[in-house]
């Protein structure tokens, strides 16, 4: 009798959690549409020039900040296949993540004193041919690709961060637009390495990774 019990009360638990997820999902929703309406109250009043121009100078600052993201997780990766390689490091893998967050300035009428202020979050990510003649060439193309929807018509080159954040979604990270572009004043850079070990607990060895990663 108890284990039916347990049993029904955890089928309750996961209904009771399916509901919560379908509120929370519609509150996302309800929230981007906020958003969107505060997006354009915001820059409503903007003279067009302005507004070009504003985002020009925010596509230029991305691709910097792209291009130095990538030459640092290049060094990085190098100097960490390095250590793995050699004959007396016990570590056996890592990971690179590295993750943006683009928050609102305290005069956006959605800054809130009690919240974080983070109008997107987005994952950067790279290929992976960074032989030294691959990594001049991502280099150059992160300077001068053009990723807008419509480049025959538009007023300017959208380089990649630009692009993803403006028109990508992934799950509760909306794309914000051109107009949402406008409202983020600063870029929060989390470049996070997670050194992987693995060792027995019968002999106490560490693992090695073989030659090649």
């Amino acid at each position: 009798m108890k284990l039916e019990k347990l049993k029904q009360d955890l089928l309750d638990a996961q209904k009771s959690i399916h509901r919560h997820e379908l509120s929370i999902k519609k509150l996302h929703a309800k929230v981007a549409k906020i958003q969107q309406r505060l997006t354009q109250a915001q820059v409503a009043n903007l003279e067009p020039e302005a507004k070009l121009q504003r985002i020009i100078k925010i596509d230029a600052n991305l691709r910097e900040l792209h291009k130095n993201l990538l030459r640092e997780f290049v060094a990085t990766e190098n100097t960490l296949d390095k250590e793995m390689n050699g004959a007396r490091s016990n570590l056996i893998d890592y990971e690179i993540e590295i993750k943006l967050e683009y928050f609102l300035p305290e005069s956006d009428p959605a800054y809130d004193e009690q919240s974080d202020n983070i109008l997107t979050t987005r994952d950067v990510l790279f290929p992976y041919d960074y032989e030294q003649d691959g990594l001049k060439r991502v280099l150059k193309e992160i300077e001068t690709d053009d990723f807008h929807d419509s480049p025959a018509s538009a007023e300017y080159k959208q380089g990649y961060l630009s692009h993803d954040v403006v028109r990508h979604d992934y799950r509760y990270n909306h794309a914000i637009g051109e107009d949402g572009l406008l409202r983020v004043e600063d870029v929060w850079v989390d470049f996070v390495i997670t050194r992987q070990y693995r060792m027995s607990l019968e002999s106490g060895d560490y693992q090695k990774m073989s030659a090649s990663k």
